[in-house]
């Protein structure tokens, strides 16, 4: 996966502190996915990536450790513009400093190579907890709330799981449109990294519509809203007043593959033409 992703400092979930570093660094902050792992990345400068020579063969080096300690925890080496690290490396509020080095071309891309530093991050890990039992709160004031209505199976989306279980055992299905509490969402229109978006939180449960990984098919759960999951485009399609809903970070889109009740929604690549990823907003 060796994409570009788009930088998040403005996240709350970690509690992201400048240390010094210089706005030139191309090393994104860090951040928390679902199970705790941490997801690095950075934008490689695209005069080295010609080059297949540097550590074992590859171009970056990436280091990481507790802030304020001797010697790297841990070392590893890759050709991507990403690392995914397990949740079991991070103690909860302990601060962490992330170092990414390239062997490449230097700065004026000359044909001279040699060690680099591309960056350094530092962050707070803060693991919110998902496991505890999901809450759904009755609606007090509906006044405002949307709904979310598929083109596709005339059905609109709602967050279930069984009785007692954990805002990560969440998911996402659909139902027929009346007004019921689990259909209501609290839209919310900003802008990300001047990109306009949208956040969808359930006003019964307080989290917000996100995929449980970054993968095509992921199936589509909840988590904190301030997650850079959580963040969506209205991408047009090709039906006037619909939109697909695409996510901001891993580019793919909202998807039913079935008209019935009850059916699960997944991420897939975005096709403009596809009534199953077709969306509006309707009054609650």
């Amino acid at each position: 996966m060796n994409k570009q992703i788009k930088t998040m400092g403005y996240l709350i979930l970690l509690m992201l502190f400048n240390q010094g570093v210089s706005a030139q660094f191309d090393v994104n902050p860090p951040f928390i996915l679902d199970g705790g792992h941490v997801l690095l990345t950075w934008n490689a400068p695209e005069c080295i990536m010609g080059n297949t020579g540097g550590w074992s063969g590859h171009k970056f080096k990436v280091s990481y450790r507790v802030v304020g300690t001797l010697g790297w925890d841990g070392v590893v080496y890759t050709n991507d513009e990403l690392e995914t690290f397990d949740e079991s490396l991070f103690e909860n509020g302990v601060n962490y400093r992330f170092k990414v080095e390239y062997f490449g071309q230097n700065e004026n891309c000359k044909r001279k190579y040699k060690e680099r530093t591309l960056g350094n991050k530092y962050f707070k890990y803060l693991n919110v907890d998902q496991n505890g039992t999901a809450v759904f709160h009755k609606i007090n004031n509906p006044q405002g709330l949307k709904k979310i209505h598929n083109e596709f199976s005339d059905k609109c989306l709602y967050p279930y799981t069984w009785d007692g279980g954990s805002v990560d055992s969440v998911r996402i299905f659909q139902w027929g449109c009346w007004s019921e509490d689990p259909k209501a969402f609290d839209i919310i229109e900003t802008t990300l990294d001047g990109t306009d978006v949208v956040y969808l939180p359930s006003v019964m449960l307080g989290f917000c519509i996100t995929p449980k990984n970054l993968g095509y098919g992921a199936e589509i759960g909840v988590a904190s809203c301030s997650s850079p999951l959580a963040a969506y485009i209205k991408k047009p399609s090709a039906l006037p007043g619909r939109f697909l809903l695409q996510n901001w970070l891993t580019d793919k889109c909202l998807h039913t593959n079935s008209a019935v009740d009850g059916a699960m929604y997944i991420q897939t690549a975005c096709m403009v033409n596809e009534t199953s990823q077709m969306f509006y907003f309707e009054d609650f």
